[in-house]
């Protein structure tokens, strides 16, 4: 059942919380929030292996003995189920790996002890506990012949003193008397007997691992753990010696006592890390939470997401120790904790943004007021402008109208020089008039004659022009009548010919009978000059025209054109009725075109009176529509600036809107999105350690047979 558990039940669960969360509507995070923490399963599961005391933390080398409870095929479909490699990470990593993702830095003493573990500790202090970890480092090729020797001064005895004064200091503090039921003493360190190394052995790495039971001898443990531990000096350490560490040896096996004790320290701080002496996670550089945005400038959000942060850590914390020091697997109790912290932070959340929205609120009557104040403030100050403009206006007007004046004097000069001038042309003009007077006089003319006489001959030119305009209009007459007489002829010229070749038709058309043809050759001379046969009829001269009758062939001749042309003038008469019905209708359609021409005439100038009319009324209303236009413009224009205003201050006071609407709806998704971030973070912290729990499992029964074979050949 176990089996089965940690292979399909818990991918299932955070498959299904996955799916649910990113299903879930924005909106609706608050309502929805239990729900997201009742879907995290605290209850890591465990094999039936770690119902026992752990022997969790042993490499795959070391030969314990352990029943066999699981077997490589199921252990390598968990592996596989869970996507791990066989470079499985450890619970330290585990730990280390959800503190670096949830922003929450590690504390000093944590940040001293990764140095110490990277430089004088092993690596296993550092969270490695495979042998074949994918990390490099110093301790992991503890088996090469390259290994460094221990670089310490061990047989230093200073060295040994201080050592000494730390350890029996560190086991006193932690009360090793009272817990080993063994005395202490500085001797004890000095020179101290079997029983004492192994008590101390034992109780230090019970400290690292509390689960652990020594059931081997004391050679092939200490060799075992320190292989496992990865002390990086394990070459000047053999079996051999670890059975008698007293004498020369001892200053080797106080070193690694050192060196265990200074591990045992750092695991201790790990323990009491205070997450409330933590700094502010947004002021972390390496801060991996992509919920931390450098554009988010906000406190009171960092603020709040450092505390979701905290709620998550200290859950893992204590549940972390709380496996590592009693091996259980049920952390309900701190995850109610963190559910109860979590829903009061949630409550002081929503009080917080009900405030914020009132004060919001308050905010935008503000602006509404402060819009309207700087409506009225904009409406002075462009009247003042207006007035200023004006100001301007007429300064310009005045300074010019100055200019003007200061021309005015030379105008003046100018102008009475020209009136001196005028007056003199003027009493030349005079004296002119009276000579000419003088002269008409003379000649017996007066000034009334010759106004008499330039009447008569403009009235002479009035008669001329009218005895112009008479004969042009006869002229004109005489030419349309000449022009509608040559008309008629060419109509009638048209009508002879048109008649002459209905004619030719009809010629055409009669058939007469068939005349015997005589073909005359020619005349001989006798016929020709034989003044005899002068005056005779032709038949006396030529013999052959007796026998061809013509006489009578021309007499049918003349009787059948006789009638044809009877029959041809019964047709021209019934064309020439036709022509006067024509004509009769035509004249009556002439008489009705005339008096059309005359409505036409009459309807014309009462169009062009009323043209006249319209062009005067249209002149007025395109002068009054101008006027109209002009000031639709001017209104136009003023409603174009004060909507150009109206609009600035709008989209002013809306950008200011969607701003704070997206300020505050951007921290509601951060706020909630974070919420999801540790769930997700919890569900994969607390696989992690299942899978690695599982591998550890696996490689102690790997180790737990290989044991059991070497025993039986041991036997054998």
């Amino acid at each position: 059942m176990s089996e089965y558990h940690l292979e399909s039940s818990v991918p299932r669960k955070r498959q299904s919380f996955s799916t649910n969360f990113s299903q879930q509507q924005t909106g609706q995070y608050f309502n929805g929030t239990s729900n997201i923490l009742s879907a995290l399963d605290t209850n890591i599961p465990t094999a039936s292996s770690m119902k026992r005391k752990r022997l969790s933390l042993l490499p795959k080398n070391v030969n314990i003995g352990a029943p066999r409870l699981l077997n490589q095929p199921s252990a390598q479909k968990r592996q596989s189920s869970f996507g791990l490699s066989q470079h499985a990470p450890s619970v330290q990593d585990l730990v280390q790996r959800s503190i670096t993702r949830t922003g929450i830095p590690a504390p000093a003493s944590v940040n001293r002890r990764r140095s110490l573990a990277q430089h004088q500790l092993p690596p296993s202090s550092n969270g490695r506990l495979f042998e074949n970890s994918v990390v490099n480092t110093p301790g992991a090729n503890y088996m090469t012949p390259t290994q460094p020797r221990d670089p310490r001064p061990l047989r230093d005895r200073n060295f040994q003193l201080k050592m000494q004064q730390e350890l029996y200091a560190f086991l006193s503090t932690n009360k090793f008397d009272i817990e080993m039921k063994h005395p202490l003493t500085n001797k004890t360190l000095k020179n101290p007997t079997q029983k004492d190394f192994v008590l101390m052995f034992q109780w230090l790495y019970k400290k690292i691992d509390p689960g652990y039971k020594f059931l081997r001898s004391i050679e092939q443990e200490v060799y075992s753990l320190l292989k496992f531990l990865e002390y990086p000096y394990l070459d000047t350490i053999n079996k051999s010696q670890i059975s008698a560490v007293g004498g020369s040896n001892w200053h080797i096996f106080l070193g690694m006592l050192y060196w265990m004790r200074q591990l045992v320290g750092e695991s201790l701080d790990l323990d009491s890390v205070e997450l409330d002496n933590f700094q502010e996670a947004q002021n972390l550089p390496q801060n991996n939470s992509f919920l931390y945005d450098d554009s988010i400038n906000d406190s009171v959000v960092m603020k709040e997401q450092d505390l979701v942060d905290k709620l998550f850590t200290k859950y893992a914390l204590k549940s972390y120790k709380s496996y590592m020091s009693t091996g259980g697997s049920n952390f309900d109790q701190y995850f109610k904790e963190m559910e109860k912290e979590y829903h009061g932070f949630l409550k002081e959340v929503t009080q917080r943004l009900h405030s914020i929205e009132e004060e919001n609120n308050e905010l935008n009557m503000k602006v509404e007021s402060l819009s309207t104040q700087e409506e009225k403030m904009r409406a002075n100050h462009e009247k003042s402008r207006l007035l200023e403009l004006d100001v301007s206006r007429y300064q310009a007007f005045i300074d010019a109208q100055m200019q003007k004046k200061l021309k005015w004097p030379t105008t003046i000069m100018k102008i009475e020089k020209d009136i001196e001038t005028i007056k003199e042309k003027l009493a030349k003009s005079e004296e002119a008039k009276s000579q000419i007077l003088s002269n008409l006089g003379s000649k017996n003319f007066t000034v009334q004659t010759i106004e008499m006489m330039h009447r008569e001959r403009a009235q002479l030119a009035k008669d001329i022009d009218s005895v112009v305009d008479k004969s042009n209009s006869v002229q004109k007459t005489v030419n349309e009548k000449f022009m509608s007489l040559r008309k008629a002829y060419e109509g009638l010229e048209k009508l002879i010919d048109s008649y002459n070749s209905y004619m030719y038709n009809l010629l055409h058309l009669i058939t007469f009978k068939e005349l015997p043809q005589i073909t005359i050759t020619g005349f001989t001379e006798e016929v020709i000059n034989d003044d005899s046969k002068l005056g005779r009829k032709p038949d006396e001269i030529i013999p052959q025209l007796k026998e061809l009758n013509i006489r009578t062939s021309l007499t049918v001749l003349k009787y059948d054109l006789v009638e044809a042309h009877r029959k041809n003038q019964d047709t021209l008469i019934k064309l020439h009725e036709q022509l006067d019905n024509q004509q009769q209708e035509l004249t009556a359609k002439e008489y009705a075109i005339h008096d059309l021409e005359s409505e036409l005439a009459s309807f014309q100038a009462i169009d062009k009176d009323t043209k006249e009319q319209l062009e005067y009324e249209l002149s007025t209303k395109d002068a009054e529509v101008e006027a109209d236009q002009s000031t639709i413009r001017n209104l136009q224009k003023r409603m174009l600036a004060d909507r150009k205003a109206v609009e600035a201050r709008h989209f002013k006071a809306k950008a200011e809107l969607d701003k704070f609407k997206s300020d505050l709806k951007y921290q509601y998704f951060s706020f909630f999105h974070r919420i999801g971030d540790c769930m997700n973070q919890t569900l994969n912290f607390k696989n992690d350690i299942t899978a690695s729990l599982e591998s550890m499992n696996t490689k102690i029964v790997n180790e737990y047979q290989e044991h059991i074979e070497l025993s039986k050949l041991k036997y054998v």
